[in-house]
């Protein structure tokens, strides 16, 4: 987690710097990688449909099939995507968030890897709604950083909704994960792990 360089910042003005609705429920996506698009999609347009409230702030690929079905659904005015963006202006568009979502389904690809959105998401403080895959559940079912959820994107909205309308939990979440960001998945942490690594390699010979 780049803790140093992605930093919570205010919600209230970040949203005013995006043009977002200072009193909307936000959930934010960010990243390149598609392997779960048709599952963000399908609980993208059931959080847009059942939470009028609800927008969506997307950064990185080109999410080709979710605007076209938010769209069809109608809801293509709470759909805010901003493609590619400098990372250094990354946390600006992180603040706005009250919850990030990171489909993280049970397949292969999922299960050998660490998403790089994690540690932004972290270090941006706020909540995170995932499936307990892989590396998930221990950096967040076990930290209280987010909450892990059913792969069934109806379920998996119904979470996401419960979070934005309580406040308190956000914040309490929220403090969780940017507290794992500064601490156990810090780089300098992380550095140190490795750096003890080689110098007791060093010391076996």
């Amino acid at each position: 987690a780049n803790a140093d360089v992605i930093r919570p910042l205010p919600k209230r003005e970040m949203r005013w710097l995006q043009g977002l609705p200072e009193d909307a429920h936000v959930v934010a996506f960010i990243g390149f990688a598609d392997y779960d698009l048709d599952f963000l999609t399908r609980a993208v347009v059931e959080i847009l449909g059942r939470d009028p409230t609800a927008h969506l702030v997307t950064a990185g690929a080109d999410l080709s099939v979710l605007p076209e079905a938010v769209e069809h659904a109608g809801f293509q005015a709470r759909l805010h995507m901003l493609g590619f963006i400098p990372y250094s202006s990354l946390e600006r568009v992180l603040a706005c968030a009250d919850a990030f979502l990171l489909p993280f389904t049970s397949r292969p690809v999922n299960l050998g890897r660490f998403p790089n959105k994690l540690g932004d998401y972290l270090a941006a403080g706020r909540p995170i709604v995932t499936h307990p895959t892989g590396d998930m559940e221990a950096w967040i079912g076990s930290t209280g950083a987010g909450i892990l959820a059913s792969e069934d994107p109806v379920e998996f909205a119904d979470e996401v909704i419960r979070l934005m309308n309580d406040p308190r939990r956000c914040l309490k979440m929220g403090r969780q994960a940017r507290r794992l960001a500064e601490g156990e998945l810090s780089w300098s942490t992380l550095a140190a792990r490795v750096e003890g690594f080689y110098y007791r390699l060093i010391e076996a010979k």
